[in-house]
């Protein structure tokens, strides 16, 4: 009976501890994953730096749904192109850092580092690759703190992304060998918009007038 009464007293005050928990940013179960940005807020004073690493891969094209192959997108029977990419590797490097003026309000800063890469197949059956690395937009964002509730905290976010990366990149093509050139068929250049986006209303850019391919 003693036994019982105490495992039933136990469970009382551990329901007890979770109910009048609060929502807090010092715990590891009060992050999401690292990939997801944004979804916490910090106590005023409190800083945070962290760093990302993302690796994309992407290859083959498609109309549609629809699969094409590399071959009839350069045959003259087909598609009917000069150029088409096959492959296209990206790494990104994020830089983090939040800091919290007051418990409300957390403002945070993201520089990404980005490596590109883009293998490519003409329609002599010919290869060639082009790359190009730089920082591309820094994002800042800042979290308006909601009030908690138990084990629940809600927020709100706002921010701008300035466009700091490049969209001018350039790379030698066997067209342009041995001068680099910036092409339609390659644009290796997006670590950059190109414009300002802002609560993600994204700007417009393009390639510079002088780059443009005749």
């Amino acid at each position: 009976m003693l036994k019982s009464s105490l495992i039933a007293a136990a469970l009382m005050v551990a329901t007890a501890s979770v109910g009048v928990a609060q929502w807090t940013s010092s715990r590891a179960d009060g992050h999401a994953p690292l990939g997801v940005m944004g979804e916490h807020t910090h106590e005023k004073g409190e800083i945070m730096l962290s760093y990302r690493y993302m690796l994309m891969y992407m290859e083959d094209s498609r109309v549609g749904t629809e699969k094409v192959s590399d071959a009839s997108i350069v045959d003259p029977a087909g598609f009917g192109f000069m150029i088409t990419p096959t492959t296209m590797p990206m790494q990104m490097h994020m830089l983090g850092a939040m800091y919290a003026p007051a418990d409300i309000m957390t403002l945070a800063l993201g520089v990404p580092v980005v490596v590109l890469g883009m293998d490519h197949m003409t329609r002599t059956a010919g290869t060639f690759s082009t790359s190009s690395k730089g920082i591309g937009d820094l994002k800042l964002t800042g979290l308006i703190q909601l009030p908690k509730w138990d084990r629940q905290s809600v927020h709100l976010t706002a921010g701008v992304s300035l466009p700091t990366g490049s969209i001018s990149k350039m790379d030698v093509t066997p067209a342009s060998a041995p001068n680099e050139h910036v092409g339609p068929h390659w644009r290796c250049d997006l670590s950059g918009s190109g414009g300002q986006r802002f609560l993600g209303f994204p700007g417009n850019g393009d390639v510079p007038a002088e780059h443009q391919q005749p």
